[in-house]
């Protein structure tokens, strides 16, 4: 069967180049903008020429996030410790990047091939430091949603669900300093919104949990 070629400039239509225009759309404007009409407008294509190389929307969303995990670099770090504070920043990095995908993330945990060969180096460092199988995955749970939590809270486009600073952000602590004096004093005090000192808090606390698991 002949490769597909786009309508008008006759370049080959192959998943990199929809995935990347796909890509581009739900940078620009969301999610809800991604329509495989939309994408073949952009692409310069019929709608229809699309099906030859992506199926649907389902599809074309799971060769992005493959796209995504595949272009990052293999974590493979053999310190334990080390290799999850990485992969946080990577992951973190990743949504930061591109934070209309944060809602799709937290919905829809990828299991991409990518996503799994780097779960099968983590579990093997994880393990190879003496944690349990339970701990092992738990680990890893808790590190990714952590990171995708954080970053809802911080780069989603939509407001976050998960914890509200608005009040904080907005300056307005002295709005409940009659009535609520240690949380006015706590949220004057605090600077909530530093994005990066809570994630090296937030993974700092839980490698400080697993050292407590490790054997002796």
């Amino acid at each position: 069967m002949p490769r597909p070629r786009a309508d008008s400039d006759h370049v080959p239509l192959t998943a990199p180049r929809i995935h990347a225009a796909a890509l581009a759309i739900i940078d620009a404007d969301g999610l809800d903008a991604l329509t495989m009409r939309a994408l073949a407008g952009r692409l310069g294509v019929t709608a229809a020429s699309l099906y030859h190389v992506v199926s649907g929307k389902e599809a074309l969303l799971a060769g992005i996030y493959e796209a995504l995990l595949a272009g990052l670099s293999p974590v493979a770090e053999p310190r334990w410790d080390v290799h999850l504070r990485r992969l946080a920043g990577q992951w973190r990095d990743l949504l930061r990047a591109h934070p209309q995908l944060i809602p799709l993330f937290a919905a829809r945990p990828p299991r991409s091939p990518a996503w799994l060969d780097q779960a099968e180096r983590t579990f093997a460092v994880l393990r190879a430091a003496g944690l349990s199988a339970d701990d092992t995955v738990w680990a890893f749970k808790t590190l990714s949603v952590l990171v995708i939590g954080q970053a809802a809270n911080l780069h989603a486009p939509a407001p976050s669900t998960l914890v509200d600073q608005a009040p904080l952000a907005r300056g307005e602590a002295a709005a409940v300093a009659g009535t609520r004096p240690v949380l006015a004093d706590t949220l004057a005090a605090c600077d909530g919104r530093d994005g990066e000192a809570w994630h090296a808090w937030s993974v700092d606390l839980l490698l400080s949990h697993l050292r407590e698991r490790l054997p002796p």
